[in-house]
């Protein structure tokens, strides 16, 4: 990201921005480990969270969240896929307080295989894997 760009964020969108960064790099770490070692990190199997926010307030949280770990995701190295990215945005919004659901879903594909996606909510919010996530079945939730 080119300094300009950054210099015109707000304090708070820069530390958000410096945070998702460091949370994808761990992520993106973390999730070449068995995944029954890192389920706990997602939260309970089974479970989901509410859809109506507490407060306007919790929901900016997720957008914020949400825009900070697209953003952050293009400047990444090993460019972090959906997994990655929904346990770096749970991360951070558990470490503010909002809860969270991280759903994981297939689709088959044109080769007659079965292909993988992870996303995130938090209340009304998809905060990641928003863009394809209507293509996917959800086989499983974690709250």
């Amino acid at each position: 990201m080119r300094l300009s760009r950054i210099v015109r964020r707000s304090r708070r969108e820069v530390c958000a921005l410096a945070e998702a960064s460091v949370a994808l790099t761990m992520s993106r770490a973390l999730v070449e480990l068995p995944f029954s070692w890192i389920r706990p990190l997602f939260g309970v199997a089974g479970r989901e969270t509410e859809h109506e926010p507490r407060d306007a307030e919790d929901r900016a949280r997720a957008l914020e969240v949400g825009r900070a770990i697209a953003a952050a995701a293009r400047y990444v190295p090993a460019s972090p896929t959906c997994l990655p990215q929904s346990l770096a945005g749970r991360l951070m919004l558990k470490r503010r307080h909002v809860p969270t659901t991280t759903y994981l879903g297939v689709k088959k594909n044109a080769e007659g295989g079965i292909e993988a996606h992870a996303w995130l909510r938090a209340y009304d919010v998809i905060v990641t894997g928003e863009s394809v996530r209507t293509e996917y079945t959800s086989i499983a939730r974690f709250a």
